[in-house]
C-alpha cells in the first residue's frame, strides 16, 4: 500500500481509525508524515503505541493518541481535515458504510486525500467507494481486501 502512496506521505496529516498497533501511522511518520493520530478502543494497544512512540522519541505534537470509539469520533468535525486516512475496522462489523459518510459529512478527508480500506469483501470496497470516492488501487491478499480511495 505505501508503494502506491510514494510521494504523497511526506507532509501530510494521517488518521488512522481502529488503529490495533498503530503500524501505518508508524510508517507514515517514518516517511516524513508531518502527523498523526491514532484511535482506538483497546486501551493495551493504545499504551503499548504510547511505548512505542516514546521508545522512538516521538513527539506528543506530532502523535495524538485516541483510546475511545472510531465510530464515535468521526462523529464530529476534527480541527483540521487529514490528507491520509487508514480504516481497517474489525471484519465482523456490520457498520462499513457508515465510516465514509461521516468522514466526509464532518470534513475528516483533506481535498484530494487518500483513504486506505481494509474489507472482508470486493462487494464491501465497492459499495462503499460509491459514496463519493473515486476508486484509485484496489488488491487481495488471502483473506483481505485492500483499497486506496481518492475524493
Amino acid at each position: 500500500m505505501f508503494n502506491w502512496l510514494q510521494g504523497k506521505v511526506s507532509g501530510c496529516r494521517s488518521l488512522e481509525l481502529f488503529a490495533g498497533s498503530g503500524i501505518l501511522s508508524l510508517e507514515a511518520l517514518s516517511r516524513g508524515a508531518e502527523a498523526c493520530t491514532v484511535v482506538d478502543t483497546a486501551k493495551a494497544q493504545i499504551q503499548h503505541f504510547q511505548t512505542i512512540c516514546s521508545a522512538f522519541q516521538i513527539e506528543a505534537a506530532q502523535c495524538q493518541v485516541h483510546a475511545q470509539d472510531a465510530f464515535k469520533l468521526i462523529q464530529t468535525k476534527p480541527a483540521k481535515p487529514y490528507h491520509l486516512i487508514f480504516v481497517d475496522p474489525p471484519f465482523d462489523t456490520d457498520r462499513y458504510l457508515d465510516i465514509v459518510p461521516a468522514l466526509l459529512k464532518n470534513d475528516f478527508l483533506a481535498r484530494e486525500g487518500m483513504l486506505y480500506l481494509e474489507a472482508p469483501s470486493a462487494d464491501v470496497i465497492a459499495n462503499i467507494a460509491q459514496q463519493g470516492l473515486t476508486l484509485y488501487r484496489q488488491k487481495r491478499a488471502g483473506q483481505v481486501h485492500y483499497a486506496l480511495l481518492t475524493q
